[in-house]
């Protein structure tokens, strides 16, 4: 499975639970570049130090100088990656995939280099030098093993000057190492093709747990944990950009009543009714919808204004009542809400706790002055 043909999830959009794994591989290998770092730069010091006495020592400083300018250029690009990463969009990960498999081609082919700059004359120290580049192929694949794309970039700028250099030196030892390498490069191959499927099969697995520890299992609306999330995500977007945020809380009326005259499975059905209803009312994709409480439920609506909300909970009302759910329980005859509304533009002196209560206080005056009703809340927010 790769990351354009994962399992679609039955409560996550194939094409968000693509870019969460794409997301999450990224970040994995910004993650171990540091070691990775470390790792290049401490096996350029040993290459120095084994060729010292057989190479041209100013070749040998030149060639680890750029090595570690590489590999240091590398740390402090996964450094700035790792710093941004929380307030990065999908549309910015592209460039910085494109820049890790280009500085990751940089920095291999660099080891690939040595086959044209530092080969030696000696078996011996051919033998050692050759060693150490499998090794630098073998801790690659173990680091990227979660991205096959980007092994292929890595392994390759090794491997085929390796074998070419090996093979045109025409001898039988020469031929053998040659072969070796040829064979432990395609068995690395295979071995991150699998580990690869392996990481991606384990990501699927785990995003869709972790929706489905979002999800209502009744509703199929958003849980009081998922809201929570969403509506601080929702709040530090508004806050940055200096856009209106809309609230509404929903309260069904006279629930307790509908449950003892219907029962508790006709309940459970309305509530799926009105979490229909509400999906098709806050339909935009930035829209949330969520199931807070036993019949309490809440819609954030991004980037709208105070006639914008009205209108979502004015549709909402309207189209349950279209539902026609009998409520013999109730003075209206069918089923209803009561809906309080917060809109405003929160700054970074305002705090969530009192922009959702305000919204609470007038779902509360709206139940108190006869419920199936919306009331709004002051304008606390400039």
């Amino acid at each position: 499975m790769s990351l354009s043909t994962l399992l679609e999830s039955p409560v996550r959009p194939v094409s968000d639970q693509r870019d969460a794994v794409y997301r999450e591989a990224l970040v994995l290998l910004y993650r171990g570049m540091p070691n990775a770092m470390l790792g290049h730069m401490i096996s350029s010091c040993f290459v120095i130090y084994a060729l010292w006495p057989v190479m041209d020592n100013q070749h040998l400083l030149v060639w680890g100088l750029v090595v570690w300018a590489v590999a240091l250029l590398r740390g402090a690009g996964a450094w700035r990656f790792l710093r941004l990463w929380p307030h990065l969009d999908m549309l910015a990960l592209p460039a910085w995939q494109y820049g890790f498999v280009l500085m990751t081609l940089v920095q291999t082919s660099l080891w690939g280099s040595v086959t044209v700059f530092l080969w030696p004359e000696a078996l011996t120290y051919r033998a050692l030098l050759v060693a150490v580049l499998i090794g630098i192929v073998a801790a690659g694949g173990v680091m990227l093993a979660v991205q096959r794309q980007s092994f292929w970039f890595y392994c390759l700028p090794i491997a085929v000057p390796v074998i070419v250099a090996l093979l045109l030196d025409g001898g039988r030892l020469e031929r053998v190492m040659a072969v070796l390498v040829l064979l432990f490069s395609l068995l690395m191959l295979v071995s991150v093709n699998r580990l690869t499927n392996i990481f991606l099969d384990g990501l699927d697995v785990r995003f869709k747990m972790q929706a489905l520890s979002r999800i209502d299992a009744l509703t199929g609306l958003q849980n009081r944990r998922c809201f929570d999330e969403s509506f601080s995500d929702t709040w530090h977007q508004s806050v940055r950009a200096g856009q209106s945020l809309g609230l509404l809380l929903l309260d069904v009326d006279f629930f307790k009543q509908y449950n003892d005259h219907s029962g508790h499975l006709r309940g459970d059905e309305a509530l799926r009714q009105l979490a229909t209803v509400m999906r098709k009312v806050a339909s935009r994709s930035t829209d949330s919808c969520a199931r807070i409480g036993g019949e309490e439920f809440a819609v954030i609506v991004p980037a709208t204004d105070l006639q914008g909300a009205r209108l979502v909970a004015g549709q909402i009302i309207e189209q349950l009542a279209a539902e026609r759910i009998v409520h013999s329980g109730s003075p209206f005859g069918v089923l209803t809400v009561s809906i309080g509304i917060k809109v405003g533009v929160p700054s970074r002196h305002d705090t969530r706790e009192s922009f959702m209560g305000a919204a609470d206080q007038a779902l509360y005056r709206a139940k108190a002055a006869g419920r199936n009703r919306i009331e709004i809340a002051a304008d606390e927010f400039s």
